[in-house]
């Protein structure tokens, strides 16, 4: 006994709430799924009623197997265990019949007819393929826009579409790659389970404005990224078929992104899709490579902490290191991981003469000092008082030829293997104000390249020129 009915004009209120588009596409790939090379379909109004006439016909040469699937909701489907078929759940005819005045159905196995009346078998029968002919509720803006949406379709190189005489064109792909992605198969009881497949996908310049996922020809999902990506095996979807998941769409977002790395933009990679897919596990590195590059430098650098003055090196050489807020998380864990960003003090490594302790490296007894050596220092911690109203002490030291001179902690430091040696304090006295107003000018301001250590400079010098004449000697 028969447990529930469904109530036809039930459901077709329901299906046109999705729109209509859908009616030509669940009978077309109906055909696609069969043996078939030719689909031909016709859609036209019906003069001065909002109906249209709709025929599908194809040439499979077995039909309909079981042409009770025509008018059985649910019913099992043999698509169902086949992830390279499109159908699921035998609803496509039944979806489209829920809109019909009236409808024939002929195939191989017999023929059906749907009217007014009811169901009716037909003493009709095909030698090869199916015919299905029905008289649906469309007006004609609605059958002009079914026309314009069938231009999206996708069909398979081995069967000859056309709709209204004109034939339906396939571009070939730009990428076609090969990828695991999840999928629906019905296991041995028929129930549709997920699983990872491996399948292939083909990448496309897009048909409209923006980009579709596509299910083995058929545009299911709208996505606005840059190109139409066509899935070879069944799309894990909801039951309305609406929309996939976020985790589906960023891991086909980062399989496009992998094999279109050189095809963007440099604008075309500051897309949302771009950065969906650059924050995956499954991003290349020529492909996270290739969107740092677009979006800042050549070879990008990473704003440094732990070294402020290669921050300030690189930016002065026209480099801009990418802050925290440049880049999402997951772009930024690709990055490192791939090795594609390095941290500006890696590049433009600054030597610090200071060791753990806090003290300067190879320190120079004050005994062991030269003259010039203690008169230069009393002329340092002279200009320090008087142009910045502070006491510091002044250190010698040997740390190699990195630095010259360095100030931290009110402490400045001269560096004799970068200076020259001890000569160097009894030599150019403009060359060592130079050096020291530079380093003063550090109690204020860190940043060599701001305007507030420029200004520095200028209000040190300015000083010590106004009080010059109390100035110790330079020359011994």
């Amino acid at each position: 006994m028969t447990w529930f009915a469904v109530d036809k004009n039930g459901l077709g209120k329901l299906v046109e709430r999705k729109g209509k588009s859908f009616v030509l596409f669940e009978l077309i790939q109906n055909a696609w799924d069969e043996s078939t090379t030719v689909v031909t379909a016709s859609l036209e109004t019906i003069p001065g009623r909002p109906r249209a006439r709709l025929t599908i016909e194809d040439d499979s040469p077995d039909g309909f197997a079981d042409l009770r699937h025509a008018y059985t909701l649910f019913a099992e489907s043999k698509k169902k265990s086949d992830a390279t078929k499109r159908g699921r759940f035998n609803l496509g005819e039944k979806l489209v019949l829920s809109l019909c005045d009236e409808a024939t159905i002929v195939s191989t196995s017999g023929g059906v007819r749907f009217d007014p009346s009811g169901r009716h078998i037909v003493r009709q029968r095909r030698d090869t393929g199916s015919r299905f002919e029905a008289i649906i509720r469309l007006t004609r803006d609605e059958v002009n826009e079914i026309l314009e949406s069938v231009q999206q379709l996708r069909p398979p190189a081995h069967v000859v579409t056309s709709i209204n005489g004109q034939v339906l064109k396939n571009e070939p792909p730009i990428k076609e790659v090969q990828a695991s992605l999840p999928t629906e198969i019905a296991d041995a009881e028929g129930v549709v389970r997920r699983s990872n497949r491996k399948t292939t996908i083909r990448i496309y310049e897009p048909k409209l404005a923006v980009g579709w996922i596509y299910e083995m020809g058929i545009p299911i999902v709208e996505t606005g990224d840059r190109f139409d990506v066509d899935i070879a095996q069944k799309v894990p979807m909801s039951l309305d078929r609406d929309n996939v998941t976020p985790k589906f769409l960023q891991q086909v977002r980062t399989i496009v992104r992998n094999a279109t790395a050189s095809l963007l933009t440099k604008e075309e990679s500051a897309a949302e899709w771009v950065t969906s897919a650059a924050g995956s596990g499954d991003i290349t590195r020529d492909a996270i490579k290739k969107v740092l590059e677009d979006r800042f430098d050549p070879e990008p650098l990473s704003f440094d902490p732990s070294d402020m003055e290669a921050n300030d090196v690189a930016a002065s050489m026209g480099r801009r290191p990418v802050s925290g807020g440049a880049m999402p998380k997951g772009m930024w864990a690709q990055a490192r991981r791939h090795g594609v960003i390095k941290p500006a003090g890696q590049v433009f490594p600054t030597r610090k003469p200071y060791s753990d302790d806090g003290r300067p490296e190879n320190v120079i007894a004050e005994t062991d000092w030269s003259a010039g050596m203690h008169r230069i220092a009393e002329f340092s911690q002279w200009a320090a008082h008087t142009a910045l109203g502070i006491e510091i002490d002044v250190k010698m030291t040997r740390a190699g030829k990195y630095f010259a001179a360095c100030y931290g902690q009110r402490e400045l430091t001269f560096n004799l293997d970068s200076l020259g040696g001890e000569k160097w304090f009894d030599g150019n006295p403009a060359v060592i104000v130079d050096l020291v107003i530079h380093e003063l000018g550090h109690e204020i301001e860190s940043n060599h390249l701001s305007d507030r250590y420029y200004k520095a400079l200028t209000m040190i010098a300015g000083k010590l020129f106004i009080n010059s004449d109390g100035a110790p000697t330079l020359k011994g």
